[in-house]
């Protein structure tokens, strides 16, 4: 099944799934061309842990990096966090909104046209619910 996230509120659904549905293993990716935000969560969590590709895996310029950390993306570090990455508090959908809006304004930065949509792959407990499109 092929499926994609045209708006904010499809993307707030999927987020919702994150911490409402599944296990302890649950994972988004949002993806268009090289570029992508993923989040991990498991049913029942307060947290979203979210990472936006960084430069060592797409093509960004200095300038979209400072953006993207302007928008309270932690930086990458040597280690254990390649990408940017930011760990959000999520209790209602008020607090998914506010993530939605931060994973739509960094695609912007990723030069993704706002009519385009974004495909998708929701995982809830290693079982594959809606997979890529393209």
């Amino acid at each position: 099944m092929m499926h994609e996230v045209g708006d904010r509120g499809q993307l707030i659904s999927v987020l919702r799934r994150l911490t409402e549905d599944g296990g302890s293993k649950n994972f988004v990716i949002l993806s268009t061309g090289e570029y992508y935000v993923q989040f991990l969560s498991c049913c029942g969590s307060a947290t979203l842990y979210g990472e936006a590709v960084s430069e060592r895996f797409a093509s960004l310029s200095a300038k979209q990096q400072a953006q993207i950390r302007r928008l309270g993306w932690r930086p990458p570090t040597r280690g254990k966090y390649p990408n940017f990455y930011h760990y959000f508090p999520v209790i209602d959908d008020r607090d998914r909104g506010a993530i939605a809006d931060k994973v739509l304004t960094t695609f912007e930065v990723y030069r993704r046209c706002s009519d385009q949509p974004l495909a998708v792959e929701l995982i809830l407990d290693g079982e594959r619910v809606i997979e890529p499109t393209g």
